[in-house]
Protein backbone atom coordinates (compact mmCIF):
# COMPACT_ATOMS: atom_id res chain seq x y z
CA UNK A 1 0.00 0.00 0.00
CA UNK A 2 3.46 2.36 0.56
CA UNK A 3 3.00 3.41 -3.22
CA UNK A 4 -0.86 4.95 -2.89
CA UNK A 5 0.61 7.28 0.14
CA UNK A 6 3.31 10.19 0.62
CA UNK A 7 6.38 9.40 2.72
CA UNK A 8 4.86 11.25 5.76
CA UNK A 9 1.45 9.37 5.34
CA UNK A 10 3.25 6.29 5.18
CA UNK A 11 5.94 6.97 8.24
CA UNK A 12 2.62 7.68 10.06
CA UNK A 13 0.53 4.87 8.84
CA UNK A 14 3.92 2.41 10.18
CA UNK A 15 3.48 4.33 13.63
CA UNK A 16 -0.24 3.51 14.12
CA UNK A 17 -1.43 2.05 17.50
CA UNK A 18 -4.84 0.52 16.12
CA UNK A 19 -5.51 -0.80 12.82
CA UNK A 20 -9.17 -1.37 11.81
CA UNK A 21 -9.43 -4.37 9.39
CA UNK A 22 -12.13 -6.23 8.12
CA UNK A 23 -13.83 -8.16 5.24
CA UNK A 24 -16.75 -6.74 3.28
CA UNK A 25 -18.58 -7.81 0.21
CA UNK A 26 -20.26 -5.17 -2.12
CA UNK A 27 -23.91 -6.54 -1.03
CA UNK A 28 -23.36 -6.30 2.89
CA UNK A 29 -24.08 -3.06 4.90
CA UNK A 30 -23.14 -1.44 6.49
CA UNK A 31 -20.67 -0.26 3.92
CA UNK A 32 -16.73 0.58 4.48
CA UNK A 33 -17.23 3.92 5.05
CA UNK A 34 -20.12 3.57 7.23
CA UNK A 35 -17.93 0.60 9.35
CA UNK A 36 -15.27 3.60 9.84
CA UNK A 37 -17.87 5.99 11.52
CA UNK A 38 -19.74 3.56 13.66
CA UNK A 39 -16.15 3.06 14.86
CA UNK A 40 -15.44 6.37 15.42
CA UNK A 41 -18.96 7.40 16.90
CA UNK A 42 -18.75 4.30 19.42
CA UNK A 43 -15.15 5.67 20.70
CA UNK A 44 -17.15 9.14 20.85
CA UNK A 45 -19.81 8.12 22.73
CA UNK A 46 -17.36 6.63 25.23
CA UNK A 47 -15.34 9.77 25.76
CA UNK A 48 -13.93 12.72 23.67
CA UNK A 49 -10.38 11.48 22.21
CA UNK A 50 -8.74 13.25 19.01
CA UNK A 51 -8.99 9.67 17.50
CA UNK A 52 -9.59 10.23 13.34
CA UNK A 53 -8.60 7.37 10.42
CA UNK A 54 -6.25 9.14 8.72
CA UNK A 55 -6.20 6.37 5.59
CA UNK A 56 -8.84 3.98 4.45
CA UNK A 57 -6.89 1.67 2.56
CA UNK A 58 -9.49 -1.33 0.37
CA UNK A 59 -8.22 -4.27 -1.91
CA UNK A 60 -10.23 -6.15 -4.11
CA UNK A 61 -13.37 -4.60 -4.40
CA UNK A 62 -16.06 -5.91 -6.66
CA UNK A 63 -14.77 -5.69 -10.17
CA UNK A 64 -11.74 -4.12 -8.87
CA UNK A 65 -10.51 -7.51 -7.49
CA UNK A 66 -6.48 -7.17 -7.25
CA UNK A 67 -6.58 -3.52 -7.12
CA UNK A 68 -5.81 -1.34 -4.29
CA UNK A 69 -7.20 1.71 -3.55
CA UNK A 70 -6.88 4.27 -1.14
CA UNK A 71 -8.99 7.35 0.51
CA UNK A 72 -7.98 9.90 2.48
CA UNK A 73 -10.66 10.82 5.55
CA UNK A 74 -10.01 14.40 5.94
CA UNK A 75 -13.40 14.47 7.85
CA UNK A 76 -12.98 14.01 11.21
CA UNK A 77 -14.35 14.22 14.17
CA UNK A 78 -14.29 17.29 15.95
CA UNK A 79 -13.83 18.42 19.84
CA UNK A 80 -13.36 21.13 21.79
CA UNK A 81 -9.92 21.87 23.12
CA UNK A 82 -9.39 20.85 26.55
CA UNK A 83 -11.95 18.67 26.93
CA UNK A 84 -10.67 15.85 25.16
CA UNK A 85 -8.57 12.52 26.87
CA UNK A 86 -5.57 11.78 25.54
CA UNK A 87 -5.73 7.84 25.27
CA UNK A 88 -8.33 4.96 25.74
CA UNK A 89 -7.75 2.00 27.77
CA UNK A 90 -8.70 -1.99 26.41
CA UNK A 91 -12.02 -1.54 28.44
CA UNK A 92 -12.74 1.26 26.79
CA UNK A 93 -11.84 -0.65 23.72
CA UNK A 94 -14.41 -3.51 24.73
CA UNK A 95 -17.06 -1.09 25.38
CA UNK A 96 -16.71 0.35 21.62
CA UNK A 97 -17.52 -3.10 20.29
CA UNK A 98 -20.68 -3.45 22.05
CA UNK A 99 -21.81 -0.12 21.22
CA UNK A 100 -20.77 -0.39 17.53
CA UNK A 101 -23.00 -3.81 17.19
CA UNK A 102 -26.08 -1.63 18.17
CA UNK A 103 -25.41 1.06 16.15
CA UNK A 104 -24.89 -1.37 13.29
CA UNK A 105 -28.24 -2.85 13.85
CA UNK A 106 -29.45 0.73 13.43
CA UNK A 107 -27.87 1.67 10.02
CA UNK A 108 -28.79 -1.44 8.79
CA UNK A 109 -32.41 -0.50 9.67
CA UNK A 110 -32.37 2.35 7.17
CA UNK A 111 -35.58 3.78 9.10
CA UNK A 112 -35.98 6.63 11.34
CA UNK A 113 -33.37 5.99 13.89
CA UNK A 114 -30.70 5.38 10.85
CA UNK A 115 -31.61 8.80 10.51
CA UNK A 116 -31.03 10.44 13.51
CA UNK A 117 -27.67 8.32 13.47
CA UNK A 118 -26.47 10.37 10.31
CA UNK A 119 -27.78 13.66 11.72
CA UNK A 120 -25.26 12.70 14.71
CA UNK A 121 -22.56 11.82 12.65
CA UNK A 122 -22.89 14.87 10.41
CA UNK A 123 -22.77 16.92 13.60
CA UNK A 124 -19.84 15.45 14.75
CA UNK A 125 -17.79 16.26 11.64
CA UNK A 126 -19.04 19.67 11.65
CA UNK A 127 -16.37 22.39 11.64
CA UNK A 128 -18.88 25.19 12.44
CA UNK A 129 -20.90 25.15 15.89
CA UNK A 130 -23.99 26.58 14.58
CA UNK A 131 -23.85 23.37 11.72
CA UNK A 132 -23.20 20.93 14.34
CA UNK A 133 -26.02 22.37 16.79
CA UNK A 134 -28.05 22.53 13.66
CA UNK A 135 -27.33 18.40 12.92
CA UNK A 136 -27.59 17.46 16.39
CA UNK A 137 -30.57 19.35 17.35
CA UNK A 138 -32.79 17.81 13.49
CA UNK A 139 -31.27 14.23 15.01
CA UNK A 140 -33.15 14.81 18.66
CA UNK A 141 -36.23 16.14 16.60
CA UNK A 142 -36.13 12.96 14.55
CA UNK A 143 -35.68 10.77 17.97
CA UNK A 144 -38.27 12.39 19.84
CA UNK A 145 -40.69 13.39 17.39
CA UNK A 146 -44.21 11.49 17.72
CA UNK A 147 -46.81 13.74 16.02
CA UNK A 148 -47.16 16.30 13.54
CA UNK A 149 -49.38 18.53 15.58
CA UNK A 150 -49.10 22.36 16.90
CA UNK A 151 -46.54 22.72 19.54
CA UNK A 152 -43.35 21.13 18.71
CA UNK A 153 -41.04 22.94 21.27
CA UNK A 154 -43.64 21.12 24.57
CA UNK A 155 -43.75 18.10 22.98
CA UNK A 156 -40.00 17.47 22.15
CA UNK A 157 -39.19 18.56 25.69
CA UNK A 158 -41.65 16.49 27.12
CA UNK A 159 -40.61 13.23 25.42
CA UNK A 160 -36.96 14.30 26.37
CA UNK A 161 -37.90 14.50 30.07
CA UNK A 162 -39.79 11.99 30.23
CA UNK A 163 -36.95 9.03 28.89
CA UNK A 164 -34.26 10.67 30.59
CA UNK A 165 -35.30 11.28 33.97
CA UNK A 166 -37.57 9.30 36.82
CA UNK A 167 -38.46 11.56 39.41
CA UNK A 168 -40.85 14.62 39.27
CA UNK A 169 -38.46 17.10 40.14
CA UNK A 170 -36.25 16.32 37.71
CA UNK A 171 -38.05 15.29 35.04
CA UNK A 172 -39.46 19.13 35.20
CA UNK A 173 -35.40 20.56 35.58
CA UNK A 174 -34.58 18.38 32.10
CA UNK A 175 -38.28 19.70 30.72
CA UNK A 176 -36.58 23.41 31.41
CA UNK A 177 -33.33 22.53 30.24
CA UNK A 178 -34.44 21.62 26.92
CA UNK A 179 -36.54 24.15 26.41
CA UNK A 180 -33.65 26.58 26.54
CA UNK A 181 -31.54 24.57 24.65
CA UNK A 182 -34.17 24.37 21.85
CA UNK A 183 -34.81 28.32 21.97
CA UNK A 184 -31.21 28.38 21.18
CA UNK A 185 -31.43 26.16 17.82
CA UNK A 186 -34.44 28.16 16.93
CA UNK A 187 -32.26 31.12 17.02
CA UNK A 188 -29.96 29.54 14.48
CA UNK A 189 -32.69 28.64 12.31
CA UNK A 190 -33.94 32.03 12.36
CA UNK A 191 -30.62 33.73 11.52
CA UNK A 192 -30.62 35.23 15.12
CA UNK A 193 -27.13 33.97 15.76
CA UNK A 194 -26.12 37.02 17.52
CA UNK A 195 -28.10 36.22 20.22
Amino acid sequence: MEKWVGKDEWQSALSTDYWLIFDWATDNTPSPSEIINLVLLSLWLIKPVRCHVKLHFARGLGSASGENKRSRHLDRFMWVPGTIDPDFTQKEMRQLSRYYRKLASICTTRGRLNDALLLTITGCWSHAWQSSIICHSAAVETILTYSTARGLTFRLAKSYACLTRRSKFKRDKAFKNFRNLYSIRSDLVHGRTFN
